[in-house]
């Protein structure tokens, strides 16, 4: 199971933001309570994890909102992104 699709990169309080939403979150095991952590490289990673970051929204409506300086330092506001989605693993690159 894979889900790609372009996202633009936003900004907030001078940082670049990445805001994904959406019951389609819940079928890669991204689950509103559960916890989640973000690694930055050349990419981000966003992976499920035992501890960490919870995982917001309301309802059975999963949000993950990344919003940092690391972030920044990858991508810039107004950028094109892909996001992949698999099984527990969400990879954010640059578009071609």
């Amino acid at each position: 199971m894979k889900r790609e699709t372009a996202i633009t990169v936003g900004d907030h309080r001078g940082n670049s933001r990445i805001w994904l939403q959406g019951k389609w979150l819940v079928e890669f095991g991204f689950t509103r309570g559960k916890f989640w952590r973000v690694e930055y490289n050349s990419h981000v990673t966003i992976t499920t994890a035992d501890s960490g970051r919870k995982i917001s929204g309301k309802g059975d409506t999963p949000v993950l909102d990344m919003n940092s300086a690391k972030l920044s330092a990858i991508f810039q506001p107004g950028q094109s992104v892909l996001v992949t989605a698999t099984p527990n693993k969400i990879t954010i690159t640059k578009a071609k």
